[in-house]
């Protein structure tokens, strides 16, 4: 039976009474029925449907009681329970009509018994939306309509919150990149709104969506398609898993549910372009965002208009739960942020963001305040953006191309001056990095850069106590003289260290270790000397100190591991969440145990070395995560 009432219903939050439309499909014990008729036989266990019309209405009806369609559809179903004993299953069909701008309805349909089990699939009708779909030429120049049905169900031991399944969110997620989408075909497109919808953060546990193509056909309503999908129909494990396979394959890494995969082009050309660069991403991170990857830096010459200074560019993966639209009009308020003003296109900027791949979504958005295509329309012929995406998806398929990452940049001819891999020499995360002015920074393969070590140990191989840095001595520092002759000598950076790592070397105590580099660094910065400096150091808490003091880099003889298994000191925090606080470079060593210990390499030393080695690069890239 139809039953149209009215309850508080649906968790669209109408703070009033709505109508809804109530079917009900009533199993007595041992029979299927809709109405029993009446009979010697059966006449005390017949039900009418009056008499069950009078009960769903009268609960239905009972002021502030339901605050969603879940609640609404149980206690029905528990009052026609109470009502009729031979009554054991109850299906219904609750749908709150327009409840939603561009939908028919929505709603739910249970299946509960008397025992207490119950059954809920949720369903949004006739959501009418426009887009560009289409083969033809005349299809790509002006948006259509689609009509879309989705039909779902949640996890099992989903706790909803009292307003019950969030339905404007949802449809929001579905409409906002349905109308940005411009896909060629109908499948592709519910394809990717079943994606959508499973990643949404929602705990959908399955999907069926139908897609209709009013328009397509002249002797007919409508042409559609739909398709039921599972997270495990696009590549992924379960529903703990994100989004677009494809990507996540690229770049080895699964995004928690609910959030998406996006790859973001950076570029700076003013200021100190390495610190802008660095508070644009720390913005990012303040608004959830976690940034999953990075490519090298590349200084390049500037595009379409030359006549301004060189470019840092480079690219980063995030993960994110935004939307494309939500992700693009948060990139450009972090680029107000940090200080962009407009120019000209293609103009001088103190940072520029933009998205170049979401998921593996195709998007279109000519209108509104931030147009939108995804792919990137002129990734193709830029190599300031293929080059850094070489480094971290060599291998990703453009969705639009259909050609890899690497084959795109191959195809591109070779750029004259050629693009040059820069580095910054300060930490640019420090509260104390300007972002005034342009400080010095290395490029990769332009010369050979000579380190000077400072020992300040007892005990270090050839020069212990030789340059120990004694504070408030009114004799010559022997650390002072040593770093000014390295200077004369050519040293572009200089190493200090407070730890011997030599075989049968005595343990020192963090403590120990700060006195002796802290006092040295502080020393050559009061000096005015400026020449880089890495702390040798395999302790965060060192390291720290010593970045305070004025050094610029971490040079971890343990990669990342911290103390040895055998020392009786331990360690308070990870040396990769102090690199990523002071946005510094950090270089990581391979080394194993103890010097006098533990040599062998089964599968060959330099094999043992690599994967060894890569594993700290990976737990350096899981810690930037957390």
């Amino acid at each position: 039976m139809n039953l149209a009432t009215r309850a508080i219903s649906l968790p669209i939050r109408l703070p009033r009474s709505n109508h809804c439309m109530v079917s009900r499909y009533i199993r007595l014990l041992g029979r299927r029925t809709g109405l029993v008729l009446a009979s010697s036989k059966n006449f005390n266990e017949s039900v009418s449907y009056g008499s069950i019309c009078k009960v769903a209405e009268a609960c239905a009806s009972e002021k502030g009681k339901f605050s969603s369609v879940e609640s609404l559809s149980k206690g029905i179903a528990d009052a026609c329970f109470d009502a009729f004993r031979s009554i054991n299953e109850v299906r219904s069909v609750i749908e709150k009509r327009r409840a939603l701008l561009h939908a028919q309805g929505a709603g739910i349909k249970s299946v509960q018994l008397r025992q207490g089990t119950e059954n809920q699939t949720y369903f949004v009708r006739s959501l009418e939306l426009s887009t560009i779909i289409g083969l033809h030429p005349w299809e790509r120049l002006e948006k259509q309509l689609v009509r879309l049905d989705l039909e779902w169900s949640l996890e099992s031991n989903v706790s909803l919150p009292p307003t019950g399944f969030d339905f404007r969110n949802l449809v929001a997620r579905v409409s906002d990149f349905t109308v940005a989408s411009a896909y060629q075909t109908v499948e592709s497109l519910a394809a990717a709104i079943a994606q959508v919808v499973l990643q949404a953060g929602q705990h959908i546990n399955e999907i069926t969506v139908r897609v209709g193509k009013p328009s397509a056909l002249m002797m007919a309503d409508t042409a559609a398609v739909q398709i039921t999908r599972t997270l495990s129909d696009f590549g992924l494990p379960g529903p703990a898993n994100g989004p677009a396979s494809a990507l996540c394959s690229a770049l080895a890494y699964t995004p928690p549910r609910g959030q998406h995969l996006a790859i973001v082009a950076l570029g700076s050309n003013m200021g100190d372009r390495f610190v802008n660069i660095e508070k644009g991403l720390q913005a990012l991170e303040r608004e959830g965002v976690k940034v999953v990857d990075t490519s090298y830096l590349y200084e390049t010459e500037a595009m379409y208009h030359e006549e301004q200074a060189l470019f840092i560019n480079g690219v980063c993966a995030i993960s994110t739960s935004l939307s494309p639209t939500e992700l693009i009009a948060l990139l450009k308020r972090v680029e107000n942020e940090v200080g962009r003003t407009p120019t000209f296109r293609n103009g001088p900027r103190v940072v520029d963001l933009d998205i170049l791949f979401y998921d593996d979504l195709s998007v279109d958005i000519s209108e509104g305040e931030f147009p939108l295509q995804i792919p990137h329309a002129r990734l193709k012929e830029r190599e300031f953006v293929l080059r850094p995406l070489a480094d971290i998806i060599p291998a990703y398929t453009d969705p639009t191309e259909q050609k890899s990452i690497q084959n795109l940049l191959n195809s591109l001819p070779k750029s004259n001056p050629p693009m040059q891999r820069v580095m910054p020499l300060i930490s640019t995360a420090h509260s104390s990095a300007s972002a005034e002015m342009q400080h010095p920074y290395w490029t990769w393969g332009s010369k050979t850069y000579l380190m000077a070590t400072l020992n300040t140990t007892p005990d270090s191989f050839s020069d212990g106590g030789k340059h120990v840095h004694a504070p408030g001595s009114l004799q010559p520092s022997p650390a002072l003289q040593y770093v000014r002759d390295s200077l004369k000598q050519g040293a572009d950076i200089l190493d200090i260290g407070g730890y011997s790592t030599r075989p049968g070397a005595a343990s020192v105590s963090p403590e120990t270790e700060i006195s002796r580099i802290v006092p040295a660094i502080q020393a050559v910065r009061e000096a005015g000397i400026t020449i880089p400096i890495s702390v040798d150091t395999f302790r965060a808490e060192v390291a720290r100190a010593a970045l305070m003091a004025g050094a610029n880099w971490i040079n971890d003889i343990r990669a990342g591991r911290g103390e040895y298994a055998s020392s009786a000191f331990r360690q308070s925090e990870s040396m990769f969440d102090v690199a990523h606080e002071f946005g510094c470079p950090i270089v990581l060593m391979h080394s194993r145990e103890l010097a006098n210990e533990d040599k062998v390499y089964p599968s060959g030393t330099l094999d043992g070395v690599r994967n060894e080695l890569g594993q700290q690069v990976a737990a350096a890239l899981r810690s930037a995560n957390q």
